[in-house]
């Protein structure tokens, strides 16, 4: 996790010299603190700060950085998935992410970690633990870097994955074993196969087989096309970690509910 906020401070400076700053300290919260995504009760912490001297974030770009797929880096250069992962362990430790940015001069990241849970009293005002599961998943995105990503969020919610970048190739995988996962995760725009013609080979092959389609336009003619194809559920992106993990719990309930189990 110190590594992604690392790495993104080093992109953020580019080849100019600067100044990457990383520190620890435990901290006591006297009053409730503000974070990105809700109020940290007070209580004792341990607080992370990576600074940079990098060329900053514009006020209205900071509420999109943990976006999974956001980056404001050129293509080629990331995959917009190095911060979403940060956000996604910061929220299952029951932590949070002040982040302060000035342009042209540099941004700050507080990541605070409760030292103990907090009071029964208090838990609705934190952010909740991720939802993680069990399970085999195949990832099929042409895009490497965001299949790879992908894989790494999955593993830290406690699935298996597998991460391919040919629908083809997933498609002769399954033909082959055809029980080999539980569940499909597919981008909609590929070569070779869409994410719908996939979804709707794995219907024929594996009614049973959960799919869902990750797609950047989502209307009503396209839910009725993934209906058809056999999709399970249809996530429009950006997808958020906790929203993708929800949405596997619920796709691994309604498949186990289908077959008659519990």
């Amino acid at each position: 996790m110190t590594l992604n906020l690392c790495t993104n401070a080093s992109h953020a400076m580019g080849d100019r010299p600067g100044v990457l700053e990383v520190a620890l300290e435990s901290v006591r919260l006297e009053q409730a603190l503000t974070t990105t995504d809700g109020i940290l009760p007070q209580g004792a912490y341990q607080l992370l700060r990576v600074r940079d001297t990098g060329r900053g974030i514009e006020e209205g770009l900071l509420r999109k950085i943990f976006l999974p797929f956001f980056t404001t880096k050129d293509v080629g250069e990331g995959t917009g998935l190095g911060l979403s992962i940060v956000h996604g362990i910061v929220l299952d430790m029951g932590g949070g992410i002040q982040v302060a940015s000035v342009v042209g001069e540099g941004t700050t990241f507080s990541v605070y970690f409760p030292v103990q849970a907090p009071e029964a009293s208090e838990p609705a005002q934190a952010p909740g633990p991720l939802v993680k599961g069990t399970g085999r998943i195949l990832v099929v995105d042409d895009e490497e870097a965001i299949g790879s990503m992908l894989q790494e969020v999955l593993a830290h919610l406690g699935y298996e994955a597998l991460a391919l970048t040919s629908p083809q190739e997933a498609l002769e995988r399954l033909r082959r074993d055809p029980r080999a996962f539980d569940l499909v995760l597919t981008d909609k725009t590929m070569p070779q196969l869409t994410g719908l013609e996939l979804a709707a080979e794995l219907a024929r092959l594996r009614p049973d087989l959960p799919v869902i389609l990750m797609t950047g336009i989502s209307t009503a003619e396209e839910e009725a096309a993934a209906r058809e194809a056999g999709v399970a559920l249809l996530m429009q992106k950006p997808i958020g970690i906790p929203a993708l993990a929800q949405a596997l719990e619920q796709t691994f309930r309604g498949a186990g509910e289908k077959r008659g189990v519990s």
